[in-house]
């Protein structure tokens, strides 16, 4: 699987969170995500920005996975955000920092985001010389497609990496 490194300076997301161990967000995860982009919360967050890309991440929509304080990846808490920008009125909302990071960033569409994270976390790191860096977010973002299925947007995830190969 193809896949580039990259540099990406602090960030501020803001949006709602939720904490999941990984086995209640792959089988909860999805629904309750669904449920909340239907919700009159969610379309607050979205007249934030009106859809626009931000300035760093250049995607309208993102989600970033924290690690617990440990770096262990069976709980974190997933944050469904946008780039927050100078000036918006973040009220009702979470705000969170992103801290600077390299990331391996890999192309896939959301229908097969989650088998290319278990490439990712399952042949990916232990074939190349990077290792997770344990105290940064995965970031996912999100690239809607118009009058297409959600299944076709396209993904990029942003995976916190150390070392090099």
């Amino acid at each position: 699987m193809d896949y580039n490194i990259v540099k990406k300076p602090e960030l501020k997301i803001v949006g709602k969170a939720k904490s999941f161990s990984f086995d209640e967000f792959v089988k909860d995860g999805r629904k309750f995500w669904k449920t909340y982009v239907g919700s009159r919360d969610y379309q607050s967050l979205y007249d934030l920005n009106g859809g626009k890309p931000g300035p760093i991440v250049n995607a309208p929509l993102l989600s970033a996975y924290f690690p617990k304080e440990d770096g262990s990846r069976d709980e974190f808490v997933d944050v469904l955000a946008l780039e927050a920008e100078a000036g918006m009125d973040c009220s009702g909302f979470e705000v969170h920092t992103v801290p600077a990071a390299t990331y391996a960033e890999f192309t896939c569409t959301y229908k097969s985001s989650m088998n290319t994270n278990r490439y990712i976390y399952g042949t990916w790191f232990s074939s190349t010389g990077y290792e997770r860096d344990g105290s940064k977010p995965d970031i996912a973002a999100y690239f809607p497609i118009p009058f297409r299925s959600m299944s076709d947007m396209t993904v990029r995830w942003w995976i916190p990496v150390v070392g090099e190969n």
